[in-house]
């Protein structure tokens, strides 16, 4: 209702009344904080003051907007005593009802939205107002080189004085500086720079010696975006505006002479034309709360050098082009990356690298690349000359890294606005189409170069409201796409994609080349030589999506021919993706996958179920205990193309189902489960048990073991199994009863850096392990095949009924097996639509007196195949949110790794589930969903296909769709707010999709049953199979809108610098989750654990050694002494030193290539690599999770190879080599022991304790058992 309000003081503004106002519709009298129909959240309320004609702020009245039962309330309460009073400015306002109804938007928003505090509104808008009046002109523009010295060299400059005009101004809302180049009056193009406040290292204000203002420098970490518009509103030729807003187009430069040196150069000078201006700048800075702020620096020597003319460019390349590719690529990183200029490379160190490629040989790509490590780590005042020497004197001898099967050293190229950025090579996993050329010539995987299209800050492309970046992807991605690049003197054109890699903007190019076997090799005839595509040539986006089977990431495991395979019949639809396989056949592929483990498989269960790539099939198969012999029985759903004539091939892992993976709460799902009926206080009491995991991990040893096993951490050094012997040997963090405390802060760091990881989790994404709660990939019930076949009668065969599921758990082949049984939770995490959260009941131990498929399986969750069909909305998740399909009432699917329909509760249609891993909630019966909610129907769609005057598909269609794919890529938005396992490579950011979906969901009074959520759960449903069908989502349109531009206090970000004036306190139990979090300085050290490090000592007196000194010996049968002072010990601590130098090389690019800025003065910490994680603050989380990811696996590639170098035939060694190998692992920790001042010497020499424990432990050593 509406109720006028009078006599208002003409010198309050709506801020002052809003206040006044709020303080009795909030008071005692008229809300009732205890209801619990207001769910913590104080009534809405809307202020319009009346206009004045004589121009004050407004004519001393005001329009109140509120709902009606409380409108009434207050209007009663006002006239029942003269005691009632609102007052503005000591003026008492008059209240009278207008008997008006308020137009329903309005009624709306505010039923459904929150209340701001009025202080706060006014605030923020004061400052944004203040920022958005100041408008500085610019004399002068130059882009340039800043040296470490302090000089600026400038390699482009523009003039705004004498041509065209500029302003510098900053936008408060958007955290960024805006330079605005261009004249209406006589101009045709807008051109715009836009720094963001996060790209910038320095900000420096330059005077001279007199104090006279000169310049604004930008020392930035990432290019400016650049940006135009058209004055006259017109679109690039060939272009249709997505929206009606889209004005503005992203490019790569402002004008050509820029183009030319932007790959190279990007930091700023910037002239202003007024001298008296730069104050100005200063001020209006800190009160837009730019970070880092403006300081004041003296004259900078600023000239033209000319590095990056085009003369000096092309000497580069003709000089690079002449030597071997590997040894080009590296020069090119450092020329590319701002290390190097064109002087440094011509003048300085041309002859010196050309002598050092001479000696190296083979091995000089390695130390350049170790080089190009130095750069980044070399001082201020050290010369290159120096830096260059002082390299190859500390790196003599170089090896290669010796690389585990299925894995390949692969050279990565980044694609910016601006810029082309090169890294590696590191480890990447390899897959079928590489191992192919590479079984030929081992040398020919370097021509295949995994290629990222990414914005300047390395993050996905986001684009501004008003940017329409379909102009800027078909000129910058689809012109490398169609057109190729040249690198090094190479030409590389496009190959292919994997599905998972498209959806971070990854390709493969290759460089064509001659293989010995089948000639001349060109990236056509790799694609045409995978299969039988014809079927698909109609639809570029399926076509695409049949050839990146071949790519993806995948283990090599046993050679399957022609007889000991075949095809066999769906169950209808309920079979759609999985097959089946021999007991026989299943052990053939788990020994081969453990060849190369290390030993660290031993004690896993066999898996019940793989995922894989084979011919053209895909998906699933399950142990089914009736086949004999070596025998795989595929369906024809499972078949995506043909190949044909093919007598055998390699049967390729995805992924191997040999343990059950912990359940995690996350953002979405708590959302969704609160809304559903389950109480805020039962996430709480999950995060209390999480924080006191955190908490007390610094009380003990076996306490940090299982911080480290709740938050998949460490797992590349094997810090887990070290930590557990390490306590059965009696050590613990602090002396105690039987306890020998542990010495050094090594340990200490590791606990620090692993609480801090962990708390972040549990704040920024509310990742809660849930006890007792399992993640199992999902398989049907074949026992109707049983039947089907005649195998026996119905009456004797076990099937799960609808509504229940079969889960045998089973963590290491030393534990007992758990049957599940009873009610329990079943889910596909994340979840976006409320429905996407079902109830099942798990059966148990199936029955001994009938037969039973599913008898035996372990560590998946088995889902009944009857029954009709029923569509799900939902999202994979791998990306975020899984597939479209699930199983009744079930949610969405992770990743595809095959189909089954089945039936989960009775009487409801079945759905179609793609093979992936499910959230089973077991022994949490507080998580059950109170509220019961169906699942979303599915809106199918047909392919996109070309038309019908056109030819088939070619490669140019697939390049087109991969652009079409970047600027309409939903997918990306669907990122979710969550954590997921590293090993599904399920990147986490708050995309715009899911996040705009749980915003909405904490601002309206429906939760995540507002109707504007229910459409962001339509539009992931349809977003699912994009990749596939090629059907984008317009979310330009259909996208909808915030309810208030204030953004729940949860929603902060990560990085430092938030701003409170944008944020809400939210009530919903994300909030509390959130602020009962606090998080520790990751640089203050622990209280009660050791800080200092442990010196270097001749005799091994330290406590680890200490304990494991007799029984070396008893082992050993004394063959070495407690110092590793045994037989041989003098050549195996001169290996030890080869080692660790090799180790040290290593370590040292890992820490500088895997950061998440490209800073010099940036590398990751020692520890932060053991752990597995990366602690520096990211705007975009998924962009963590990438670097994350390709660290732990260079890392593990490292440690494997160290490993692999002390004890040899690690898989599978006799008694004789296991002592040696424990003698050389021995002698490894004591020469380790006495050089405690080396570089990296405390994970080397973690690497030589796990090996150290892993040999007693098979030669029955004498630990503890527990």
């Amino acid at each position: 209702m509406e109720i006028e309000l009078t006599h208002v003081n003409f010198d309050a503004d709506v801020y002052d009344v809003r206040k006044a106002v709020a303080a009795v519709l909030h008071g005692p009298d008229l809300y009732n904080p205890n209801d619990k129909k207001n769910k913590g959240r104080v009534p809405n309320f809307e202020i319009e003051m009346g206009k004045s004609p004589a121009g004050r702020s407004h004519n001393g009245k005001a329009v109140l907007r509120v709902g009606s039962k409380l409108g009434s309330r207050l209007i009663k309460w006002y006239w029942d005593s003269k005691d009632n009073n609102i007052v503005v400015k000591g003026r008492r306002l008059k209240v009278f009802d207008l008997f008006e109804t308020v137009p329903p938007v309005v009624k709306q928003r505010l039923e459904k939205t929150l209340y701001i505090d009025p202080e706060q509104d006014k605030q923020r808008s004061q400052i944004e107002e203040e920022v958005r009046l100041v408008r500085l002109r610019i004399a002068k523009v130059q882009f340039g080189v800043c040296d470490q010295r302090g000089t600026f060299s400038v390699e482009h400059e523009r003039d705004f004085l004498s041509n065209s005009a500029a302003y510098i101004y900053l936008v408060y809302e958007h955290k960024l500086i805006h330079i605005d180049i261009g004249q209406r009056e006589t101009e045709e193009i807008n051109y715009m720079i836009f720094v963001k406040f996060s790209t910038i290292r320095r900000l420096e204000l330059e005077y001279d010696e007199c104090g006279q203002a000169l310049a604004i420098i930008l020392d930035l970490h990432t290019p400016p975006n650049f940006e135009q518009e058209s004055y006259n509103g017109q679109a690039p030729e060939g272009i249709k505006r997505n929206g009606k807003y889209k004005t503005r187009d992203r490019i790569s430069a402002i004008d050509p002479e820029h183009d030319r040196v932007a790959p190279y150069v990007h930091h700023l000078r910037i002239c202003l034309n007024d001298r008296e201006d730069l104050p100005i700048f200063k001020k209006i800075c800190e009160i837009a709360q730019c970070e880092p702020r403006p300081t004041c620096v003296p004259c900078v020597d600023a000239h033209a050098e000319g590095f990056f003319s085009r003369d000096h460019i092309d000497k580069v390349q003709s000089w690079i082009e002449t030597m071997d590719w590997k040894n080009a690529f590296q020069i090119e990183a450092c020329l590319r990356s701002g290390l190097l200029t064109t002087h440094d490379l011509l003048v300085t160190l041309q002859k010196p690298i050309e002598q050092a490629i001479q000696y190296y040989g083979a091995e000089a790509p390695q130390f350049l690349r170790l080089f190009l490590v130095a750069l980044k780590m070399r001082k201020v005042d050290e010369e290159l000359g120096d830096c260059f020497a002082r390299t190859r004197e500390n790196h003599a001898n170089i090896k290669p890294l010796r690389l585990a099967p299925g894995h390949i050293s692969c050279h990565h190229v980044v694609i910016t606005p601006s810029r082309i950025l090169l890294e590696g090579p590191y480890t990447t996993q390899s897959n079928r189409a590489i191992r192919r050329y590479q079984s030929h010539d081992p040398g020919l995987a370097e021509r295949f170069i995994r290629v990222e299209f990414r914005d300047e800050d390395r993050l996905a492309y986001r684009w501004d409201g008003n940017v329409d970046g379909t102009w800027f992807l078909k000129q910058r991605v689809g012109g490398i796409l169609r057109r190729g690049f040249k690198l090094g003197g190479r030409d590389f054109e496009f190959l292919a994609y994997s599905t998972s890699a498209l959806r971070e903007h990854s390709v493969w190019f290759v460089s064509p080349f001659h293989d010995p076997v089948e000639g001349y090799v060109t990236s056509e005839k790799i694609r045409a030589s995978l299969g039988d595509f014809s079927k698909l040539l109609r639809t570029p986006s399926k076509y695409a999506a049949r050839i990146a089977q071949a790519f993806t990431a995948t283990d090599p495991s046993v050679k399957i021919r022609r007889d000991q395979w075949e095809e066999q019949d769906d169950l209808g639809n309920h079979t759609d993706g999985v097959g089946t396989i021999s007991p026989q056949l299943a052990d053939m592929i788990w020994e081969a996958q453990c060849k190369g483990s290390h030993h660290f498989r031993e004690h896993r269960v066999r898996p019940s179920a793989y995922q894989f790539r084979f011919l053209g099939y895909k998906g699933v198969v399950v142990v089914d205990h009736r086949l004999q012999g070596t025998m795989m029985r595929l369906r024809e759903s499972q078949r995506k193309f043909l190949v044909h004539d093919a007598e055998g091939e390699e049967f390729e892992i995805a992924r191997s189902f040999d343990y059950p993976n912990p359940v995690h709460l996350n953002r979405p799902v708590v959302m969704a489960l609160e809304d559903r009926g389950v109480d805020k206080e039962t996430f709480l009491d999950l995060q209390e048990k999480a924080k006191a995991l955190i908490y007390h991990s610094k009380d003990s040893l076996e306490n940090f073991s299982k911080l480290l096993t709740k938050y998949n951490l460490g797992g590349s050094f094997h810090l887990e199994f070290i930590l557990e012997q390490l306590s059965k040997l009696g050590l613990d963090f602090k002396d105690g009863t039987d306890k020998k405390a542990i010495e050094g802060a090594f340990f200490e760091r590791l606990v620090r850096y692993s609480m801090n990881h962990s708390l972040r989790e549990v704040k920024f994404k509310a990742r809660i392990p849930v006890p007792d709660s399992y993640q199992l990939v999902g398989v049907a019930d074949e026992g109707q095949a049983y039947i089907e076949e005649g195998i026996a009668s119905e009456d004797d065969v076990y099937t799960l009924e609808p509504g229940k599921i079969y889960v045998c758990i089973q963590n290491s082949t030393h534990e007992q097996p758990i049957y599940l049984k009873g009610t329990c939770v079943i889910s596909r995490s994340p979840v976006i639509h409320p429905g996407d959260v079902q109830r099942v009941y798990a059966v148990g131990k199936p029955p001994e007196d009938k037969i039973c498929f599913f008898r035996g399986l372990k560590n998946v969750v088995v889902l009944p195949a009857v029954g009709a069909y029923l569509r799900v909305s939902g999202v994979p998740s791998s990306t975020y949110p899984p597939s479209r399909r699930a199983f009744a009432g079930i949610v969405p699917r992770r990743r595809r790794f095959g189909r089954v329909r089945i039936c989960i509760t009775e009487g409801h249609k079945c759905s179609q589930l793609c093979s992936d891993t499910y959230d089973i909630y077991h022994a949490n019966q507080g998580l059950i969903p109170q509220v019961h909610t169906a699942a979303a129907d599915e809106n199918k769609s047909d392919p996109w296909t070309l038309d019908e005057n056109r030819g088939d598909a070619t490669v140019e269609d697939i390049c087109d769709f991969i652009v079409k794919y970047i600027n309409s890529d939903v997918m990306v938005c669907l990122r979710p707010v969550l954590g997921v396992s590293s090993s599904s490579l399920s990147c986490d950011s708050q995309g715009l999709l899911a996040d705009r979906h749980i915003i909405i969901a904490d601002q309206s009074k429906d939760g995540v049953f507002d109707w504007r959520c229910m459409k962001l759960a339509e539009l992931c449903s349809k977003a699912v199979d994009y990749a596939k069908n090629g059907n984008p989502v317009d979310i330009h349109n259909n996208l909808p809108k915030q309810l208030i531009k204030f953004k729940p206090d949860w929603h902060k970000a990560e990085v430092t610098g938030a701003r409170e004036l944008d944020y809400y306190i939210s009530e919903r139990a994300l909030g509390h989750m959130f602020r009962n979090i606090k998080l520790l300085d990751p640089d203050k050290p622990i209280e009660g654990l050791p800080t200092e490090y442990l010196e270097a000592a001749v005799s091994l007196k330290d406590p680890i050694s200490h304990v494991l000194a007799p029984l070396i010996q008893r082992t050993l049968n004394s063959d070495a002494d407690a110092d590793g002072a045994g037989p041989g010990a003098e050549s195996e601590n001169g290996h030890a030193e080869e080692l660790h130098a090799h180790y040290v090389r290593e370590m040292r690019y890992i820490c500088v290539t895997h950061t998440l800025v490209d800073t010099p003065d940036v590398r990751l910490k020692e520890e932060e690599v053991v752990l597995g994680t990366i602690l520096a603050n990211c705007v975009q989380p998924r962009r963590r999770t990438d670097r994350t990811y390709r660290m732990k696996l260079h890392a593990g590639g490292l440690v494997n190879d160290i490993r692999g170098q002390i004890v040899q035939s690690e898989d599978t060694p006799t008694e004789d080599q296991l002592r040696s190998g424990l003698r050389c692992a021995w002698d490894v920790w004591a020469w380790a022991q006495r050089h405690r001042d080396r570089e990296f010497i405390e994970s080397f020499s973690i690497i030589a304790l796990g090996l150290v424990f892993d040999c007693l432990e098979r030669l029955g050593g004498g630990l503890p058992q527990t």
